[in-house]
């Protein structure tokens, strides 16, 4: 149950398609990744360490902005470019262990 769990809390972060300029804060992206992960179970903590592992990343400023825009289609396929893709994949222990603690 929560490698499903994760498993669709970091597809919310990865399933994204609106645009932004500059790099988000931390802050930002953890209060876009609380609100669309709040039906999921994702914590206000969860969120925090969330935020900080993509902000930390090698993920596109552009992403990063399309999770603060919260423009999301969880059901749909990631519109992301193959680099930031492979860069979520790089981080992709380090946000599970966000979630399962």
């Amino acid at each position: 149950m929560k490698k499903l769990m994760t498993a669709t809390a970091v597809s919310v972060i990865v399933l994204t398609s609106a645009c932004g300029a500059g790099r988000p804060s931390v802050d930002q992206l953890s209060d876009s990744i609380l609100e669309q992960g709040e039906s999921l179970g994702i914590t206000e903590e969860s969120a925090d360490c969330i935020a900080e592992k993509v902000e930390a990343s090698d993920i596109s400023d552009d992403t990063l902005n399309k999770i603060v825009d919260g423009d999301i289609d969880v059901t749909g396929v990631a519109a992301v470019p193959q680099d930031d893709a492979d860069a979520f994949r790089e981080v992709s222990d380090d946000l599970e262990a966000c979630i399962t603690g």
